[in-house]
């Protein structure tokens, strides 16, 4: 994600996953998680892990400035 305009210092995160579409018949197994934070922005990483069958994964997030 990119921030535009940038944040003058780098800023908190805040996610949560939204949806998730898996396969009942295996153990529901998901990795939602931030990395790279910088006032320029981050990445998100979303993914299934295991033998986890996801059709659809989702999150939101929230940028604030760090006190």
């Amino acid at each position: 994600m990119k921030f535009e305009p940038p944040f003058s210092k780098t800023p908190a995160i805040s996610f949560g996953m939204t949806h998730l579409r898996s396969d009942y018949r295996r153990n529901v197994r998901a990795i939602v998680k931030t990395k790279n934070i910088t006032r320029y922005g981050f990445e998100l990483i979303l993914k299934s892990d295991g033998d986890t069958i996801q059709w659809a994964l989702g999150a939101t997030w929230m940028a604030c400035p760090a006190r």
